[in-house]
């Protein structure tokens, strides 16, 4: 197996015969004992300082919490001792995240504020390959990555994981290192099985480089536009083939009815994250949004926001006066020389979010970007990054050229602003 296998993992044969570790050290391999120590910091410290000598890694569970990872980090700086930090294991899948260990959100968002929270104490990081892709590019370059949950296509099936993937997947997925047990000791010739994993590493570090050329469009990274397209259609919250008048007064056949978004702060939540994650390396201290839709928005990025960071990232938004928006209610307070992240749910001529922006000019703030649910109108927008989560390309007329009233299609009075229209005529 030597050349095929650098590092043997142990974790329960190390507890009964502690010995292992120099056995095996004497057959040519480096050892990881991994014990996931998670105990207040001193004393994960000292569990951590006994591995220092003799091991190349060893891990701790980022649920100890910042201030442990620290104290580990410290006793294990100047050494060969790689330190890496499991997140979420791959044991468990979303019914079990929420319902049996009670933490809120998706498994995304869990193992990505934990694994930003192990990045900052120094850490490498434990995950399932199926968010390597998205830690890889959040992450520093230099911070480890480390994948368990491997399983090859042609390994015996293994029940204990739910997130698991190929070598090739998981490398092309950003991994540095991946795990694998019994797809090598439970093979009939375990020496055949590592050439065929060896083999998968090899094309997937190759085929990494050619994908590292042509990927273009950061958002390959996170949740897709079909991913979001799916939230909205399960929802009810896009409907086509009717007769609007939009905020703007120009005419449309679609809607997008953000109030079925609204009402479910689990969905909303995971839009506030997904926009939250593309403006993480851009420094934003406030986030900011106009009433109603963005000002629910702007509480859900900053709060994630400020897990991600490690810092405290304030939500405010701005009120209607008239036909233009203001901050008031001391929210100016927070704009001067910060850095401002602007966001709006939907957005047909942009309007709304323009005038968002001039007011947080106006207060001294600095525009770090903007970022919206959906972008029905196919708008651009003059700031320093733009994210649009979705962008639907329909079409609006304004009212003497629109070919629905033409054909007297009658106007829909229960969405958008048709009561008002109706109501002028």
């Amino acid at each position: 197996m030597q050349g095929k296998v650098r590092i043997i993992k142990v974790n329960r044969i190390a507890y009964k015969y502690p010995e292992i570790v120099e056995i095996i050290k004497k057959k040519g391999f480096d050892v990881w004992r991994d014990f996931k120590h998670h105990d207040i910091p001193r004393s994960a410290a000292g569990f951590v300082k006994a591995d220092v000598e003799g091991l190349v890694m060893t891990t701790v569970h980022t649920l100890g919490g910042a201030k442990m990872m620290e104290y580990v980090a410290k006793v294990a700086e100047g050494s060969d001792l790689e330190v890496l930090a499991v997140t979420i294991l791959t044991s468990h899948d979303q019914a079990s995240l929420n319902r049996e260990l009670g933490i809120p959100g998706t498994i995304k968002q869990s193992v990505v504020r934990l694994a930003l929270m192990a990045e900052r104490a120094g850490l490498g990081i434990v995950c399932s390959a199926k968010e390597a892709t998205i830690l890889r590019k959040i992450l520093k370059p230099t911070t480890l990555i480390v994948t368990p949950g491997i399983k090859p296509l042609w390994a015996v099936e293994e029940k204990d994981q739910a997130r698991v993937t190929t070598p090739y997947q998981a490398i092309m997925n950003g991994s540095d290192y991946i795990v694998v047990g019994s797809a090598i000791y439970k093979s009939e010739n375990p020496a055949v099985a590592a050439d065929k994993i060896v083999a998968e590493i090899k094309k997937a570090l190759l085929d990494r480089k050619k994908k590292a050329l042509i990927i273009q469009d950061e958002t390959e990274m996170f949740m897709s536009q079909e991913d979001i397209r799916k939230i909205f259609s399960e929802a009810k919250a896009v409907i086509l083939d009717d007769h609007f008048v939009y905020k703007s007064t120009k005419h449309g056949s679609a809607y997008v009815n953000k109030d079925r978004i609204f009402f479910d702060p689990v969905t909303i939540s995971s839009l506030g994250f997904e926009i939250a994650c593309r403006f993480i390396n851009d420094e934003v201290d406030v986030v900011i949004g106009p009433v109603v839709g963005g000002a629910i928005l702007s509480q859900w990025t900053a709060y994630h926001l400020s897990a991600l960071l490690g810092k405290k990232v304030f939500a405010v938004f701005a009120d209607k006066d008239g036909d233009d928006f203001i901050i008031k209610r001391g929210y100016d307070k927070f704009l001067p020389n910060s850095n401002v992240l602007v966001v709006e749910d939907i957005v047909t001529t942009g309007g709304s979010a323009i005038k968002v922006i001039k007011q947080v000019l106006s207060c001294g703030g600095k525009i770090a970007g903007l970022g919206i649910l959906c972008n029905r109108g196919n708008v651009s927008f003059d700031v320093p990054k733009f994210l649009s989560l979705l962008t639907i390309d329909l079409k609006a007329w304004d009212e003497k050229e629109c070919p629905l009233c033409a054909k007297g299609v009658p106007v829909n009075v229960e969405l958008g602003k048709g009561k008002q229209f109706l109501a002028r005529q």
